[in-house]
């Protein structure tokens, strides 16, 4: 049986964001092999003090069989242990895992290589997320940073349509036009809730904490708030995060998706222009869902190739690279919950 004992987390980054993904065969998830008290394990493996420090856990089950795109479940919990729907920057971070171990031989039953004229470019996952199915695309042309032997790799992430999230509440909009008059609000889903606010200027870290708390405490089952400051550009902003279940953090991808559309919307950024999204812990690109460009070539099952589709969902174009494994072995955590 799948020695699960055995195995470590990998740990990635992607735009300040931190994850660590498990990687193990779907039927190991389904069966008694992997039946853990995933938010104890979450809550003490992501702790900055018991555990290695993370904004979220990933669990990710592998399909069985190898005929070319299988699907990859995302089981994904935030660093309290509660269940999040998807996260831009945790597919980006499991792609980039998935990517080494297909290379490395470690599992063989997941996503298409994707080529060019020129030869290989990186692999497209499909991805079942407790918000529906996510596709991700990894390119291997890594860059190293300037300073160490750190490589970035790209990751293309396909992102849900962008609705109306939960309603604001008079309550809650009174707080906000009391804390600033000029403030404009709104809530958006990308298959997670936000609330995105519009404010005259950047918060600093204590403010962001603290006004987080505070409108987040008006949604009985939380929300991500993006405080969202327009730039000279027309084609760019600058967003602080207070986020569900992990608290401050230095980015989010779907909050990057949501603030982007919703700077459309008021028209502080060019409504067909692609936006730049500015955080703390880097820049994100949301295309334009409509621009068509480019796109790689996907290996077919029978050998042939075809272009993949651009889709008219909204994208994340992020970065994210390798920082550790990290020996924490599943027994060890089972065993101090029992």
């Amino acid at each position: 049986m799948y020695g699960l004992d055995h195995e470590c987390f990998y740990k990635y980054e992607s735009l300040g964001n931190t994850f660590l993904v498990l990687v193990v065969p779907e039927t190991d998830l389904r069966s008694s092999v992997c039946q853990f008290n995933w938010k104890d394990v979450a809550k003490e493996i992501c702790d900055p003090i018991s555990g290695v420090s993370a904004d979220g856990l990933i669990v990710a089950g592998t399909p069985e069989t190898d005929v070319g795109g299988e699907t990859v479940t995302m089981n994904l919990r935030n660093a309290d242990g509660s269940k999040a729907e998807t996260s831009g920057n945790g597919l980006a971070c499991l792609a980039a895992t998935l990517a080494a171990l297909r290379e490395n031989g470690s599992i063989e039953n997941a996503g298409s290589r994707l080529y060019e004229e020129h030869g290989a470019l990186g692999w497209r996952f499909r991805v079942q997320t407790g918000a529906g199915i996510r596709h991700v695309t990894w390119f291997e042309d890594g860059v190293q940073k300037a300073h160490g032997n750190q490589f970035v790799y790209r990751a293309e992430v396909d992102m849900e349509i962008v609705t109306d999230g939960p309603p604001i509440t008079p309550a809650l909009e009174e707080a906000i036009k009391k804390d600033w008059p000029d403030a404009q609000a709104a809530t958006r889903s990308v298959g997670n809730p936000h609330l995105v606010i519009k404010l005259p200027r950047a918060l600093t870290v204590d403010e962001t904490i603290s006004f987080g708390k505070k409108y987040q405490m008006h949604f009985a089952d939380g929300i991500n708030v993006e405080f969202v400051f327009p730039r000279e550009s027309s084609d760019s902003i600058t967003i602080s995060i207070w986020e569900r279940g992990a608290g401050l953090t230095r980015a989010c991808g779907s909050g990057a998706i949501a603030s982007a559309h919703q700077a459309r919307e008021w028209g502080i950024v060019h409504h067909r222009r692609d936006i730049t999204v500015s955080m703390p812990g880097g820049d994100a690109l949301v295309p334009n869902p409509r621009a068509g460009i480019g796109q790689p070539l996907q290996q077919l099952p029978s050998g042939d190739y075809e272009q993949v589709p651009t889709p008219l969902s909204p994208r994340l174009l992020t970065d994210a690279h390798y920082v550790a494994s990290v020996d924490w072995p599943i027994g060890h955590i089972n065993h101090s919950f029992t």
